[in-house]
């Protein structure tokens, strides 16, 4: 940087010292013309007669004096021009010396920043390098702890499944007698009331840590039912399940279970749960060919998988069912109502090019 400095006032200088001796160069040349003019003058007066030579002499005292005063104003005026030349250089050296004082200015900023910049930078590099040592310890500390605790987990589980063993052989296995009272009020009470009471006691034999419980095939048979009319058919589905574990022949239990399953597809709209109730209803007719109820309900969901799949098989499918309903039912109303209505939506939908029977 400094030499950059160096060079450049040295530039100045050289600029300014040019001007001049093309000035003086100017002056000097001028002077010499003027002297040879005269030599030749005096050359000239040496070859004339004396009369001559006196005018001359007369001319040549005139012209010194013109001369000496041509010499004095071109002096002055060298003096005045030199002066002025002076004056100027001294203008472009300050100009010079304070654009130069400028930029070494402007450097010594610009590397005063540049140095707080990295100055800055390593400070934060620092302290990044500083909080991934103690992130890094953390995270040593954070696995270790892990460590430490699937130990302990591992050694609880280890201990829970001893204890889970001696529980088990002392556990109660067999039918959960409940009082008669209780049975008749679960039985007999509103549903809401009747549900309300049957949680209360399987909470709470659930709290005594009885590892299988056995209730009543009757109040779970009530008990499913009584949630079917609060509409909570997940639950019904629930304890229906379980009572058919124990009674799987029972037809209108099926029939319930497929019901519940065709509620939760109008809530849910989820296909899985008509193909659940037609599988329902397939083992209820199997128990009794003769219900008509399992025939119509799986006409209804028929039509409801025929809106999903938009099958005219379906419809005719559930047709058939309908047909079979009447089969067994002559005075079933509503067969009569639903075979209507899916005759009408087969009509719409092959544009009259079938024939209704």
């Amino acid at each position: 940087m400094i030499s950059l400095r160096i060079n450049i006032f040295l530039f100045f200088i050289f600029l300014i010292v040019a001007s001049t001796q093309i000035g003086f160069c100017q002056d000097s040349a001028t002077i010499k013309i003027m002297n040879d003019s005269l030599s030749n003058l005096n050359n000239k007066i040496d070859s004339m007669d004396l009369a001559t030579k006196r005018q001359m002499l007369e001319t040549e005292t005139e012209l010194k004096d013109n001369l000496n005063e041509i010499k004095s104003v071109i002096y002055n005026q060298g003096i005045d021009e030199i002066e002025g030349r002076k004056s100027s250089i001294s203008i472009m050296a300050s100009v010079g010396g304070v654009f130069v004082a400028i930029l070494a200015l402007i450097f010594s900023v610009m590397m005063f920043l540049t140095q707080r910049s990295r100055d800055r930078m390593d400070k934060e590099i620092g302290e990044i390098r500083e909080r991934r040592l103690a992130i890094d310890k953390i995270y040593d500390e954070i696995i270790s702890r892990e460590r430490k605790l699937r130990k302990q987990l591992t050694d609880l589980d280890e201990t829970l499944a001893v204890s889970a063993k001696k529980t088990d052989r002392q556990a109660v296995d067999k039918e959960v007698t409940l009082p008669e009272e209780k049975i008749r009020l679960i039985e007999e009470s509103e549903a809401e009331k009747s549900i309300e009471e049957f949680e209360k006691i399987y909470h709470g034999m659930i709290a005594l840590g009885l590892s299988e419980i056995k209730l009543p095939l009757s109040l779970l048979r009530n008990v499913s039912k009584n949630y079917m009319r609060l509409k909570k058919y997940k639950k019904a589905l629930i304890n229906i399940s379980v009572y058919l574990e124990s009674n799987p022949k029972d037809g209108e239990m099926l029939l319930a279970s497929a019901a519940c399953y065709n509620y939760l597809y109008d809530e849910n709209k989820d296909i899985a749960f008509l193909n659940d109730s037609i599988k329902m209803l397939r083992k209820s007719i199997e128990v009794n060919p003769r219900n008509e109820w399992s025939y119509y309900n799986w006409g209804v969901v028929l039509g409801k998988l025929y809106n999903e799949r938009d099958d005219i098989s379906l419809l005719e499918s559930a047709i058939e069912k309908y047909r079979k309903v009447i089969e067994i039912n002559s005075k079933n109303d509503l067969a009569y109502v639903n075979w209507g209505n899916t005759l009408s939506r087969l009509y719409d939908k092959c544009k009259g090019n079938i024939v209704l029977d």
